[in-house]
């Protein structure tokens, strides 16, 4: 019969023994995100628009139900701005917009089901929030909404593989999953989702034109 002896380590080994046991936790933290992630697009893909619970979702009450629960602690650092993009204030809105999957949207809302939304506006704000150290601004219409920071961007090659799966681009602990996740999200409903640089900011934009 083994009988275990009591085995005692210096202070500097117990740092590393911790320190390891916290690089391995993370380690499988993230591994079970990425998986959550690619089953969440293989979802996504298998879905059909027509069979979907979409309401009306007003954007304004969204974002600020999301802001206070998910990023209460980066509350500080984000801004909305209501019927306006990025640069220009929009002048002249439609009262209603419809497209070919039957989504549409009037008084600043948008008819989707609401965790596809939530997921949408959750994945582009986080990213927003880790690359960037500023403010975050979200701006909406009743077509398209954006979201900017002044982080460094996407380069030319990240861009070209916009929306892709395991896109790495600039962020080398970046799976690209996360953008992916979005892209299904916007092709289901026929929506785009796009990205541009201007004025040293990076832009992420969903429409639903």
């Amino acid at each position: 019969v083994f009988v275990a002896e009591n085995i005692s380590y210096s202070p500097k080994e117990t740092q590393n023994f911790t320190a390891e046991s916290d690089r391995i936790k993370k380690l499988c933290k993230k591994m079970a995100l990425f998986i959550d992630q690619y089953l969440q697009i293989a979802s996504i893909r298998n879905q059909r628009v027509e069979k979907l619970n979409i309401q009306a979702l007003p954007m304004l009450n969204l974002l600020s139900e999301l802001i206070d629960s998910t990023f209460s602690t980066d509350k500080h650092r984000i801004q909305i701005f209501e019927n306006r993009t990025p640069f220009v204030e929009v002048t002249n809105r439609p009262d209603s917009f419809s497209n070919e999957s039957s989504t549409q949207k009037s008084e600043g809302k948008w008819f989707a089901e609401k965790s596809h939304l939530e997921a949408i506006i959750i994945n582009l704000l986080s990213d927003a929030l880790k690359y960037s150290d500023g403010s975050v601004s979200v701006f909406f219409t009743d077509i398209s909404l954006y979201i900017t920071d002044d982080g460094p961007g996407l380069s030319t090659e990240a861009q070209e593989k916009f929306g892709r799966a395991f896109n790495r681009s600039n962020r080398p602990d970046s799976t690209g999953l996360g953008i992916a996740y979005v892209k299904s999200i916007c092709e289901l409903y026929s929506w785009s989702l796009g990205y541009r640089r201007e004025l040293n900011k990076s832009i992420f934009i969903v429409s639903i034109q």
